[in-house]
């Protein structure tokens, strides 16, 4: 199990409550490390180098990669830090193009690097954690570069779903969103805290194929793609 964002936050408490199973081989990626530790790997979403070199490691040492949580994110025009530099028309291009990297391509490369490594397996899940601002109707002048992450990482899950749903083997991939939660991102007044997320991500692992390829959802909910309904 490979679990991105370990540091805090909903990552954090996502590798706390998988590491509970003692049948469960947890790594927990971190951006950087000054020392070695137990069961933690290095990837730099915006280096592909860091990403061959942490599933490389994890694969010599566990011969597979089952369980991908692609949790890693950045919010670098929130709103609810600077509601004026959050606007479309004063945000950086660099601040797009770092966001996009990050949150979508960065993950996008792990997630291909995995499924190629578990291409002779016959299970695996990968829970793309998610935002209802990924919504073709939530794009707004705010928290323009965040959105438009979360909405091409939903297009990963629907794209590599349909190719899930038409092999034998026990593959998903699903989006999750966990709401407005009390991170750093979500800030303190979120509605939400992590260990509630968190424990509702792990449970999403158990679940049949059926239930959850090709999915959106949100605390048993389904999301509409598109829309809010």
């Amino acid at each position: 199990m490979l679990v991105t964002g370990t540091s805090k936050g909903i990552g954090k408490e996502i590798e706390k409550i998988l590491q509970e199973n003692p049948m469960n081989k947890v790594y927990g990626a971190i951006h950087s490390q000054d020392k070695i530790v137990t069961n933690k790997v290095v990837i730099d979403l915006m280096e592909e180098k860091t990403i061959g070199e942490a599933v490389a490691s994890i694969i010599l040492k566990e011969g597979k990669i089952d369980v991908l949580i692609n949790n890693a994110a950045i919010f670098l025009d929130n709103p609810r830090k600077d509601k004026n530099l959050s606007r479309i028309d004063n945000i950086e291009v660099e601040v797009i193009t770092k966001t996009i990297q990050t949150n979508y391509f960065g993950a996008l490369s792990l997630t291909k690097a995995i499924i190629n490594t578990q291409l002779n397996k016959d299970y695996l899940r990968i829970i793309n954690i998610s935002s209802g601002m990924g919504r073709l109707s939530e794009i707004k002048e705010y928290a323009y570069a965040y959105s438009v992450s979360k909405l091409l990482l939903n297009t990963m899950t629907i794209a590599y779903s349909n190719i899930f749903s038409e092999i034998p083997k026990d593959f998903a991939m699903v989006s999750i969103c966990p709401g407005w939660v009390k991170t750093d991102m979500g800030t303190q007044k979120g509605l939400i805290n992590t260990d509630t997320a968190a424990k509702y991500i792990c449970s999403v692992i158990e679940r049949e194929k059926a239930d959850i390829n090709g999915k959106f959802l949100r605390y048993g909910e389904e999301l509409d793609w598109y829309k809010k309904v």
